[in-house]
């Protein structure tokens, strides 16, 4: 992997994105689920095109047996009897001319490590008033008690009320939508200030107690895969067909380190490009990619692409899973642990869940 390109400054997290992203962005938003399948443009690792199967080098590669035991480790003891031993995850990396030290790596995560950590995110960290959301800033959490213990355990989900902290502006949610449609995202570890754009100062009280919230064997997993990335703070975002993240750079944190991805859930049309102002961008649009993005995928954003724009345009209505497995009914199988109301079947139909961690600081 190349050395890091230069940090952009602070002030640089309010800019614009540059139009070339912004115009992409917009065309993908827009542009039918059917047309997908056969854009060229588009890189597909199950379905690779003759132009992009001539521009994918595998740069390294991640062993059967050593991530065996990593997700045996995260899954504590879960009989999965998988066999990745002849199924070693590439670290692919697109060339000729594109976004340097962007790296993929497809089908990483295996189906039952994709359920253990919806588990972990969504049942247990969500339950930790440690760890905000997109509705702290506007309402009262009503946190489950020890008998409920999750959000997905209440007996009847559209009468727990999450009462809004100034009721000329907002009205009551309930749980049920709250569940099903408002919750966007939630922040692990370091908490990120989304209105100044910063993350805490480092050797502060407060950074050590975020820091301890960062849950450990999540942070563990990710640090196993990627030594070169220390967790330090995690944004897990929610999707449903017709979500979109706009173009934006993740550039607040103070180290260089790797950026990684994953996703759990339906696809997902992911851009990132460098704009034309960048050193190493030389065209005349820049240089974009875009990828169509597959439940247990993770993408190593490193060197330059650290830095680079990136958006989510699209959210593709299909469920997957590993083989012939399916997250559709998570948690209402049972997949997601006793006290699961059955109501919640087929919460992750046609949604998408992406953890995003990073390193703050150096």
């Amino acid at each position: 992997m190349a050395g890091p390109e230069l940090k952009p400054a602070l002030e640089h997290a309010h800019h614009s994105p540059p139009e070339s992203i912004r115009s992409l962005h917009k065309h993908y938003q827009k542009a039918p689920v059917e047309s997908l399948a056969s854009d060229p443009r588009v890189l597909d690792f199950t379905n690779l095109s003759e132009f992009h199967r001539n521009r994918l080098r595998v740069v390294g590669k991640l062993g059967g047996s050593c991530l065996q035991k990593i997700f045996d480790t995260f899954e504590s003891g879960a009989a999965g009897g998988q066999n990745i031993e002849n199924k070693e995850a590439s670290l692919s990396q697109e060339t000729e001319g594109r976004v340097d030290s962007l790296q993929f790596v497809p089908s990483l995560l295996p189906f039952s490590s994709q359920k253990a950590l919806l588990s972990r995110l969504w049942m247990r960290d969500l339950s930790n008033p440690f760890h905000q959301t997109n509705l702290h800033l506007h309402y009262h959490i009503p946190y489950p008690n020890c008998e409920t213990s999750t959000f997905f355990g209440y007996d009847d989900p559209e009468k727990v009320l999450l009462q809004p902290k100034d009721p000329t502006t907002h009205k009551p949610l309930t749980v049920a939508q709250m569940m099903r449609k408002k919750l966007r995202w939630m922040t692990l570890g370091g908490q990120y200030d989304w209105t100044r754009k910063l993350y805490p100062e480092m050797d502060t009280t407060e950074a050590r107690d975020l820091l301890l919230s960062l849950p450990h064997d999540t942070a563990t997993l990710i640090h196993s895969i990627f030594p070169s990335l220390h967790p330090q703070a995690a944004i897990s975002n929610l999707y449903t067909p017709g979500d979109t993240l706009s173009p934006h750079r993740d550039i607040s944190e103070a180290s260089s380190a790797p950026l990684a991805s994953i996703s759990i859930g339906t696809d997902a049309i992911f851009i990132i490009g460098l704009s034309k102002g960048s050193p190493a961008a030389n065209e005349e649009e820049g240089r974009i990619l875009v990828v169509r993005i597959k439940s247990g995928d993770v993408i190593l954003m490193g060197g330059e692409s650290r830095w680079a724009w990136h958006s989510v345009p699209k959210i593709v209505p299909t469920n997957v899973g590993a083989k012939d497995n399916s997250l559709e009914e998570w948690p209402g199988s049972g997949d997601g642990g006793s006290g699961v109301n059955k109501l919640w079947a087929g919460w992750m139909k046609n949604r998408r869940v992406n953890l995003n961690v990073r390193q703050m600081w150096d």
